[in-house]
């Protein structure tokens, strides 16, 4: 799928499993709307569906939309888009589907394994081109999309138990119950904003890597495993950008998570030129290749780090 408007692979109500989706391309794709969805912080403007917005969801037109991930995707690569792989958050199932007694946003994955994304995630700093967020809903029988940080009851909860089928949609999994996304051997490269985000749910990360991205990896939910994780926060390659574009504008950070009450395990992993090089911390290591400098074709932001995180007091 190449130039296109809108997303080229798409699951459109929910209620789509057990597809196989392998080994396809989706490149030079075109928004349809007012404007991408952009900000300074986790909201950003909130779409509804109109007469020149049927899906809402459309303004960040990506790839790989995928709204249920109990489906596999396997050897699939996207080039350019909002996002490259979209994986929104369906409380319940829209469209004409919209009465089926599911909660997509809790279903088991399948198989992830062997994506690749790269050139996306320009237009929000907290897009990522696998990006695990946003929600797309109704309220008061109005169709609406939040592309940023979802509201209650709008997350994922992937469990092994079917919460509809007992009777509570929305009663929340309880731990011996829950379970984790998984993605495998994944690659994301060459994009302004994060490799991979997830704003809820847990995961599994096993063997992804992150070249030349703003941020490697971030996690906005408790719960992830990262295992022979490799973010090369710059390659040293001379990066090609936009007109008017400078390198030293994007960061170059290894991972964040946000919030406290957060715990994760990163095992077997490495980060390579992470972080601004700077001669005010070069008390541990003082080598001319460490971190990223200030080149405008190699470098990175001066505020880069290797590790981000929040703290509260």
């Amino acid at each position: 799928a190449y130039d296109v408007s809108g997303y080229c692979y798409y699951l459109e109500d929910g209620v789509e499993t057990d597809n196989n989706l392998t080994f396809n391309l989706a490149a030079h794709i075109h928004m349809i709307g007012p404007e991408p969805p952009s900000g300074g912080g986790q909201n950003i403007p909130i779409y509804t569906q109109s007469d020149t917005l049927t899906l809402p969801a459309d303004v960040t037109a990506s790839g790989f939309y995928i709204t249920n991930v109990q489906n596999n995707l396997i050897g699939n690569t996207a080039s350019g888009g909002w996002a490259g792989f979209a994986f929104p958050n369906l409380p319940t199932p829209v469209g004409l589907s919209k009465d089926v007694n599911i909660r997509p946003a809790a279903a088991l994955p399948l198989t992830l394994d062997g994506n690749t994304a790269h050139s996306s995630a320009w237009w929000w700093y907290h897009t990522g081109a696998f990006y695990f967020g946003g929600a797309l809903y109704y309220e008061n029988g109005v169709f609406k999309y939040n592309a940023g940080r979802a509201g209650r009851n709008q997350g994922r909860e992937t469990c092994a138990k079917d919460l509809c089928d007992a009777g509570d949609c929305f009663g929340g999994c309880s731990h011996k119950d829950r379970r984790w996304l998984t993605m495998t051997n994944s690659k994301a490269y060459l994009n302004a904003g994060v490799g991979l985000n997830s704003w809820t749910g847990r995961m599994e990360l096993l063997g992804f890597e992150a070249h030349d991205n703003g941020l490697a990896v971030e996690a906005l939910s408790g719960g992830f495993w990262m295992d022979e994780l490799l973010a090369s926060c710059r390659t040293g390659e001379e990066v090609v950008l936009p007109p008017a574009a400078d390198l030293t504008s994007i960061k170059g950070d290894g991972f964040f998570w946000y919030d406290t009450n957060q715990a994760h395990i990163i095992s077997n992993s490495h980060f390579r030129r992470c972080g601004y090089r700077s001669d005010e911390y070069d008390q541990y290591d003082s080598s001319p290749d460490r971190g990223c400098g200030d080149d405008a074709a190699t470098g990175c932001a001066s505020r880069s780090t290797v590790w981000g995180f929040l703290a509260l007091s």
